[in-house]
C-alpha cells in the first residue's frame, strides 16, 4: 500500500443536507465559527539507527510534523419569546429558549514538509511515533444541557472502513415580521461519512461531550469528521 493510498479520503455515502439558517426577517437567530490551525512536530523518535531507543532529536529530517485545521461551527436560536431588548432573567422568566448547533469539521494531516514515516535500508530504517489518536472536548456551564449528540455508533463496517450517520432536525419557535408573527424553523443537519482506518468514539454527559478518532491500521490517515451536537440553555450566552 503506497501513502498516497494510504491518504485518500473515503467518500460519503450521500451529500450533506444542510438547513441551519432561518430566512432572512427572522429574529433571534446568530451564527459563528472558531478555528484551531497548528503545526505539530514530534521531535521524539522510538529508535534511532545507532540502536538508541527514546530520544529526541533536532534533525529537521527526522522531526514528524502535523497540520491540524479545526472549525467548529456554532448556530444559536433563541426560541419561544421575543429576545430584543430582554435580560437573561428576563428572557428566561418569560419562557424563552435558547438552542445551540454546533458542528466540527476539520482534518489531521501529514504535513509534506516533514520526515517520512519510514526510511529505507540506506537510511537505517529509522522508525517514528505518529499521531495515532486524537480526543476533543465540547462542555458548556451549568446554564446549558446537551440535548443530543451525533453519530452515537458505527451504522457499518466494510474491511477497514467505519461508516457513521447524521441526522438531526429540531424545530424552533420563533418570529419573523419584526416579532409580530410567530414562525416555526425547521433546523436539519443530515449526512453520512466514512473513516478509513479510523474509528470514532464518544463519551458523553450532561454537560457535553468528549469525542476521539482512533487509529485502527498501520497507515497514518486524515482525520475528517463531523460531529453535530445541540444544546440548550437559558442565557443567550455571546453568540445571540
Amino acid at each position: 500500500m503506497s501513502i498516497s493510498y494510504a491518504v485518500a479520503a473515503v467518500q460519503s455515502m450521500k451529500p450533506m443536507a444542510s438547513v441551519l439558517d432561518p430566512p432572512s426577517g427572522v429574529i433571534g437567530f446568530k451564527k459563528g465559527v472558531l478555528d484551531n490551525t497548528a503545526r505539530i512536530s514530534i521531535t521524539w523518535l522510538a529508535w534511532r539507527s545507532d540502536g538508541q531507543y527514546g530520544v529526541e532529536t533536532s534533525d529537521p529530517s527526522l522531526i514528524q510534523k502535523y497540520d491540524l485545521n479545526w472549525y467548529t461551527d456554532f448556530y444559536a436560536y433563541a426560541t419561544g419569546v421575543d429576545c430584543r431588548g430582554m435580560s437573561s432573567s428576563d428572557f428566561t422568566g418569560a419562557g424563552g429558549v435558547v438552542y445551540t448547533v454546533a458542528i466540527d469539521r476539520g482534518s489531521l494531516l501529514r504535513s509534506s514538509s516533514g520526515a517520512p514515516r519510514y526510511l529505507g535500508p540506506t537510511s537505517g530504517y529509522c522508525g517514528y511515533y505518529f499521531v495515532d489518536w486524537n480526543q476533543t472536548g465540547s462542555h458548556a456551564d451549568s446554564s446549558m444541557n446537551l440535548v443530543s449528540y451525533q453519530p452515537r455508533g458505527v451504522v457499518s463496517q466494510t474491511d477497514t472502513t467505519y461508516s457513521y450517520s447524521i441526522d438531526f432536525q429540531q424545530d424552533m419557535q420563533m418570529f419573523n415580521n419584526n416579532g409580530n408573527e410567530q414562525y416555526t424553523f425547521s433546523a436539519q443537519y443530515s449526512t453520512n461519512f466514512s473513516l478509513d482506518r479510523f474509528q470514532l468514539h464518544g463519551l458523553q454527559d450532561s454537560t457535553g461531550v468528549d469525542y476521539s478518532v482512533d487509529y485502527m491500521d498501520y497507515y497514518v490517515r486524515i482525520v475528517a469528521i463531523e460531529p453535530a451536537r445541540l444544546f440548550d440553555g437559558a442565557s443567550q450566552g455571546p453568540l445571540v
